[in-house]
């Protein structure tokens, strides 16, 4: 055995270093042809890397030394900027720091680190999302203010009273870069580097300005480069040139990503409306064959909207109610639920043909006021059930809200409610918002020549519907009553206009502001009744007066 040990252990000796020396010239051969791929296919790398985002742009420039050592400002500044967010502000902040050579040019790699930063470089703790504006590192306020980067210089210390000027020149050069508030300036504490070894932050810290003062041989900028030993200035140049060259064409990618961006989103929501809308489609046409056939149509009628989740708006209120959240979710519904809407739906609506509404059976020919209403109603609004539900308020819908695309039907709750208790002349004048005032009017070619009497014909009315009476007979006593003030009004408005004829010294303006106001003011109307010419061109000189003239 010891024999066999002694000689074969040198020639294992011998194997084991034969064998690391072939592992070693192994690697060292795929570093040499990494190498030189790198090397040979540099066109194809830069322009495959112009494209990368900062993050990937990183993992690549730390994958080997060789693309480390081939990372060049230019093609981390496009990176940066192109790609907008942070890097785009980092950029921002070193390019006017570079711009006043106030601070350490970073090499490419530092550069690459900044961009992508997302701790503290000082104490590798906090998050920090920016470099500091007037020191171009990556530290936290603690750092800040506890970890001795700066110090505070304060104009008001009797050094720099006692030699202000030259005081004064250093802190306006633009080569010191400081973070001033009122008296004090928070400058660089003392020269640093980074744990890579390259110079970071200002040229000028604190203890510089005290030495720059006492400095005789040539002033500030010979203490900046010879003593210093600041960059050169065309250490400066590559990063200013790059950050012009490409700020204006990163603006204009960012802007088309953003319109792509929104244009996919667009595509994305239309396809989920879509969607619902398909699933909609089924329940409403399942809906529908539960629906009496009279009234099945019209009671479903609805319109596509594209507000947020609601993609689709019923024309009746109590409709839309009802179904508003299985328009939302739609897999909410379910065959009884269904059901039950389709009974609810059927028993109001049936009470319009039990009061025989459309029709109009109820309304007497032998009473003005019912005859007139009838041949109204008839004629628009009850032609079917589709003009019925399509009666909606004049006045526009609320903005900022889902209420703006809601229906703005007439035929609500309010209105059914007329219909179950039996009163049918409520449920006609909720459809004209208590506003009969049209029976008023005379033809339509009167009123096509006067427009102003519809105002006139309202305004009567309401002067003599009485709205806390709540029987069915007050209607017809404001028509009644109506009939006799229009009339009278509508003579007395012709013997006004006569009158102001001879007031034509005051000018046509205030003539014709006179004649609009008489028919469009119900505070008008006490003077027409008692032909009180004189005390109604008074009584409309505050009106005219606060117009702006």
């Amino acid at each position: 055995f010891n024999e066999m040990y002694t000689k074969v252990i040198e020639l294992a000796a011998r194997a084991i270093v034969e064998r690391r020396e072939k592992k070693a010239a192994r690697k060292q051969a795929d570093s040499q042809r990494i190498i030189d791929n790198v090397y040979l296919n540099e066109d194809a790398l830069f322009l495959v890397m112009e494209f990368l985002p900062p993050r990937d742009l990183f993992h690549t420039a730390f994958t080997c030394k060789a693309l480390r050592d081939k990372m060049t400002t230019q093609v981390v500044v496009r990176s940066a900027l192109i790609h907008g967010g942070h890097t785009t502000q980092i950029c921002k902040t070193l390019h006017k720091l570079l711009s006043d050579k106030s601070i350490h040019v970073p090499s490419p790699l530092r550069l690459l680190r900044l961009i992508n930063g997302k701790r503290c470089e000082i104490c590798v703790t906090k998050k920090v999302n920016l470099v500091r504006p007037s020191l171009g590192v990556f530290a936290c306020g603690d750092c800040m203010k506890t970890g001795g980067l700066t110090k505070v210089w304060d104009t008001t210390w009797d050094r720099y009273q006692t030699n202000k000027d030259a005081h004064d020149a250093i802190f306006s050069h633009p080569h010191l870069s400081t973070n001033r508030y009122w008296t004090k300036h928070y400058m660089w504490s003392d020269h640093r580097s980074d744990k890579a070894g390259e110079l970071i932050g200002p040229l000028i810290t604190f203890d510089d300005v005290d030495q720059m003062v006492s400095h005789a041989h040539g002033g500030i900028d010979d203490y900046i480069q010879n003593v210093l030993c600041a960059p050169p200035d065309e250490d400066y140049v590559e990063f200013n040139e790059m950050y012009t060259k490409t700020i204006e064409r990163a603006a204009r990618v960012i802007v088309e990503r953003e319109r792509k961006k929104k244009a996919k989103s667009r595509a994305s929501n239309q396809r989920i409306i879509d969607s619902r809308r398909d699933r909609i489609g089924k329940m409403i046409a399942k809906l529908a064959v539960m629906l009496d056939e009279s009234f099945r149509d019209a009671a479903l009628k609805r319109t596509n909207t594209e507000c947020g989740r609601y993609c689709m708006i019923f024309s009746l209120p109590f409709v839309h109610n009802l179904m508003e959240p299985y328009i939302l979710i739609p897999g909410n519904i379910r065959k009884h639920i269904l059901s039950g809407i389709a009974d609810k739906i059927n028993s109001k609506l049936r009470l319009i043909e039990k009061k025989h509404l459309l029709t109009l059976d109820f309304l007497s020919e032998n009473d003005p006021f019912e005859a007139a209403l009838k041949q109204h109603f008839s004629e628009t609004t009850l032609a079917s059930y589709d003009n019925l539900f399509d009666t909606k308020h004049a006045s526009h819908y609320s903005a900022h809200t889902i209420n703006r695309f809601k229906s703005r039907s007439l035929t609500d709750d309010k209105f059914f409610k007329f219909l179950k208790n039996d009163q049918l002349l409520d449920a006609l004048a909720h459809l004209r918002v208590k506003d009969l005032s049209i029976l008023l009017l005379p033809d339509k070619d009167a009123v096509q020549r006067e427009p102003l009497l519809k105002k006139l014909a309202k305004n009567i009315w309401f002067s003599n519907l009485d709205e806390d009476a709540s029987d069915d007979g007050r209607y017809g006593r404001a028509f009644a009553s109506s009939q006799i003030s229009f009339r009278e009004a509508t003579l007395a408005l012709k013997a006004y206009s006569l009158w102001l004829t001879n007031k034509k010294h005051n000018g046509l303006r205030r003539l014709k502001f006179a004649r609009h106001h008489a028919f469009e003011s119900s505070s008008a109307l006490p003077f027409l009744a008692s032909k009180d010419f004189y005390g109604l061109y008074k009584h409309q000189d505050s009106a005219y007066d606060s117009l702006p003239h």
